[in-house]
């Protein structure tokens, strides 16, 4: 079971996501904003994937994610981006509007780039 970090500044998307994930057999924790990604990578067993906005107020995604790999090194990341502003970028991008299945599917694309345990 992967375990996924989910950052959004949108508490109603951490919310439905959380329970669209957890329905599906991952492992959810949410955070509204970097520094609370920090804290729980910081005080947990770690995780696999990161689903991150593409743009939050303190940052690009990418960003954010190179920052947290210092406690994950080998998390893969999946951004949520708005239309046209995918190009380029670390891991798996999914464009707005997006479903559930659109969240689920890009988890598990980001399975094949995980190394191998």
């Amino acid at each position: 079971m992967s375990r996924i970090l989910f950052v959004s500044h949108d508490a109603s998307l951490r919310s439905v996501a959380s329970r669209v994930l957890t329905k599906a057999g991952f492992y959810v924790a949410t955070a509204p904003h970097a520094g609370h990604a920090s804290l729980a990578c910081l005080k947990g067993p770690g995780f696999d994937v990161l689903i991150v906005e593409n743009e939050l107020f303190e940052g690009h995604g990418g960003n954010i994610a190179r920052r947290l790999r210092r406690y994950c090194p080998d998390l893969q990341v999946v951004r949520m981006c708005e239309p046209g502003t995918m190009i380029g970028g670390d891991g798996v991008a999914v464009v707005r509007p997006l479903t559930g299945d659109d969240l689920i599917d890009a988890v598990l694309r980001t399975a094949s780039l995980m190394p191998a345990a």
